[in-house]
C-alpha cells in the first residue's frame, strides 16, 4: 500500500513545482498583501528573564513585549544538554541573542567563539 501511494505523492510534488502560485487570490495580488500593523512591531522592545533548569543550572526566556519568542534551557553550541552554570553567563548570552534580534539578525545564533568570548565556557 505505502509502494503505491509514493508515486503518487512524488507526482504531486512535481505537478506543483511545475504550477506556478496563480497572479490573484479573490483579485488580490501578492503585491498588495501587507501584515498587520499590530502584529510587526516597527521597533520591538526585547527583555530576558534567567530561568533555573535542570541539575542546578540556568537558561534564559527573551520577550517581544509580552510575547515570549526564544526559550533557551541549554548551552547553545554545546552537545548535550547542560545549561549555563551561572546566572550571569545566562545573562551574557541573553543580552547578545538580544543585540542580534536588534539588529535584524534571524536567527540570533550563537557561536562557540561568541561564549568564548563572553568567558561562558
Amino acid at each position: 500500500m505505502v509502494y503505491m501511494l509514493f508515486p503518487i505523492a512524488v507526482i504531486g510534488c512535481l505537478a506543483m513545482a511545475f504550477n506556478p502560485l496563480p497572479a490573484a487570490i479573490d483579485g488580490i495580488t501578492p503585491s498588495e498583501i501587507t501584515a498587520d500593523r499590530d502584529t510587526v512591531p516597527a521597533n520591538p522592545t526585547y527583555q530576558y528573564r534567567i530561568i533555573p533548569v535542570a541539575n542546578n543550572t540556568y537558561g534564559y526566556e527573551i520577550f517581544s513585549g509580552n510575547k515570549k519568542i526564544i526559550r533557551q534551557d541549554c548551552i547553545p553550541t554545546v552537545p548535550g544538554n547542560k545549561g549555563f552554570a551561572t546566572k550571569e553567563a545566562a545573562g551574557k548570552v541573553a543580552t547578545l541573542v538580544i543585540s542580534k534580534l536588534q539588529q535584524n539578525i534571524f536567527p540570533p545564533a550563537v557561536t562557540r567563539e561568541e561564549l568564548e568570548k563572553l568567558k561562558v565556557l
